[in-house]
């Protein structure tokens, strides 16, 4: 039986178990995304029904107000009064001005196509319909008498929704009764309202293309001639009734129109991740095929380092076992690293004290020194920039001596002078006499550089305070500043003695007396101008030579006891 590579061990399993997550990974997001919007829909519709009825509600109240005002004119209780006292002229003039207030209201609200005052008994007094005059009918309306003998003052009532001939949209009526001021019934004002201008008002209220609202009254459509489709037929309906009267709104949605699209998704789904577990599939054979490759970036690392290259690194790639190699193998390069470079500033801190102590040996000025010292410093330690400045005793100043550094500042801020009394760092460590620190947008460090137990100079580094600092490299510039100060020292002891020296050498020369320095071996090692004038030697020919060329035998013993 043919053996199966690794690949096809993980293939056979693998990539199954992917189709059937990522089946149950659809199903789920489909259904989860169905009830989300089908809830959003259901909460939107609510909404709509809710707002619906609110603008119902107002619109209703705005007529029942129209009605009550109109009420209140004083043309209909003249007219009664008239009436009851047989003035017919004046009760046509009242007639025909009621007819007027009724025309201008028509003319003004535009949304009651018939308004009529009416008598006691049902009768039309005044009748306007469409913003035109209507001669009043003279045939008694049982139903207006009826209300007549029931409404009070005050009082308002409205008919339901009515679909009438001679108006295109259903209409409410409403009526109040008019009262002489015995509180005698002497009319009824009626104003149909017209659910035209509401009806467009409702016509916003909709949620995508095919939502829709309806005003009905118990079971009766109101704007619409159709009634709503019932949920079961694929509408999601949400109602809500207008408070205070028998009006319900209905929002009615079809929820096909928002679930359809995720048909689409679901199916551009299907098809991505039939594509994408075809790359799967390639892309675990491949990955299969280069499982090794991790192995051997890590033998060529190794070989780098080996070879003395400390910059190798092995990218954190491949397995988990494979990446916590990697991230063991450059962490120990890492601290190779750390490790050769304190070895490095080590020699040079080395290196630096070895330069000032041969400027000692070669018996350089103090001027020399010291500028030897400040390179040390910038040089040994790292730092960009470095100046130093004397520290005179008796003077309230330190005074500049010199300056070094690998780039110096093209504003370089080295002064003449600094008054010890200022808060300058190199003044606070010479007060101080201790090493100090200020940051900011450079890193400066200044130190004493001590002798015989008072301050000579001061030593003052910076660099940019990006570039970090650390505590061993301040310790470390402390310590220099201290071997400086030795350095100094030995240097001012060494001007002093070399000058001394002169200063008796030119003594002993110009002396008029003979001078000749003896070792302790009898043997020349000072020969002055007086002993080459009377023994007649050169000073070449004398040093390093016994007395006994000079004297004879009996005389050299005596000098030698």
């Amino acid at each position: 039986m043919k053996e199966r590579s690794l690949s096809q061990h993980v293939l056979s399993w693998t990539l199954p178990f992917v189709v059937a997550v990522s089946a149950l990974i659809s199903v789920s997001t489909y259904m989860i995304a169905r009830t989300i919007i089908l809830s959003e829909l259901d909460r939107d519709a609510r909404h709509q029904a809710a707002t619906a009825a609110i603008q119902v509600k107002d619109a209703l109240e705005q007529d029942r107000n129209s009605l009550l005002t109109i009420a209140q004119s004083p043309l209909f209780a003249d007219y009664a009064l008239n009436r009851e006292f047989g003035l017919v002229q004046e009760v046509e003039v009242y007639r025909r001005e009621i007819e007027k207030t009724l025309l201008d209201v028509s003319h003004r609200l535009k949304s009651y196509p018939r308004l009529r005052f009416l008598d006691a008994r049902g009768r039309e007094v005044a009748a306007i319909q469409d913003d035109a005059v209507r001669a009043a009918s003279r045939q008694a309306d049982p139903v207006i008498a009826a209300l007549a003998r029931a409404l009070r003052p005050g009082e308002s009532r409205a008919s339901g929704l009515q679909r009438v001939g001679w108006h295109r949209w259903p209409v409410t009526a409403w009526h109040a009764g008019i009262f002489d001021k015995h509180r005698r019934m002497v009319g009824v004002l009626e104003i149909d309202a017209s659910f035209g201008a509401l009806s467009q008002l409702l016509s916003r209220f909709r949620i995508g293309e095919s939502g829709r609202v309806y005003v009905i009254e118990g079971n009766r459509p109101g704007l619409n001639s159709q009634k709503p489709a019932s949920a079961a037929g694929g509408r999601m309906t949400a109602t809500a009734a207008v408070p205070g009267t028998p009006l319900v709104v209905v929002f009615s949605v079809d929820r096909g129109e928002f679930i359809r699209p995720l048909w689409l998704v679901g199916a551009a789904s299907a098809l991505l991740g039939i594509f994408a577990l075809a790359l799967l599939a390639v892309g675990l054979r491949r990955q299969l095929q280069v499982l090794l490759g991790p192995i051997g970036t890590l033998a060529d690392a190794a070989r780098t380092l080996a070879s003395g290259d400390l910059t190798a690194e092995i990218p954190l790639e491949g397995p988990r076992e494979v990446a916590q190699l990697a991230r063991s193998f450059n962490a120990m390069v890492a601290s190779l690293r750390q490790r050769t470079e304190d070895l490095m500033r080590r020699v040079r801190e080395l290196v630096a004290v070895q330069r000032m102590n041969e400027s000692v040996m070669r018996q350089l000025g103090r001027d020399a020194i010291a500028q030897a010292c400040i390179e040390a410093a910038v040089d040994g330690l790292g730092f960009e920039h470095g100046r130093l400045y004397w520290a005179p005793e008796g003077r309230d100043e330190l005074v500049f001596e010199c300056a070094t550094g690998s780039a110096l500042r093209e504003s370089d801020d080295s002064q003449d002078a600094i008054a010890l009394g200022s808060d300058d760092p190199a003044a606070r460590a010479v007060r101080d006499q201790r090493t100090v620190v200020e940051e900011g947008a450079r890193t400066v460090c200044a130190a004493p550089v001590m002798a015989g137990g008072r301050v000579i100079a001061v030593m003052v580094v910076d660099q940019r305070s990006e570039a970090g600092r650390s505590a061993l490299r301040v310790k470390s510039f402390s310590l220099l500043c201290g071997a400086a100060g030795v350095a100094l020292e030995n240097a001012r002891l060494l001007e002093e003695t070399l000058s001394s020296e002169e200063r008796y050498r030119t003594a002993v020369e110009n002396s008029p007396h003979v001078v000749v320095s003896l070792d302790q071996n009898l043997r020349v090692t000072l020969w002055n101008r007086r002993a080459e004038a009377l023994f007649g030697y050169q000073p070449t020919e004398a040093f390093g030579r016994s007395l006994e060329f000079i004297f004879a035998d009996k005389g050299f013993e005596r000098i030698k006891r």
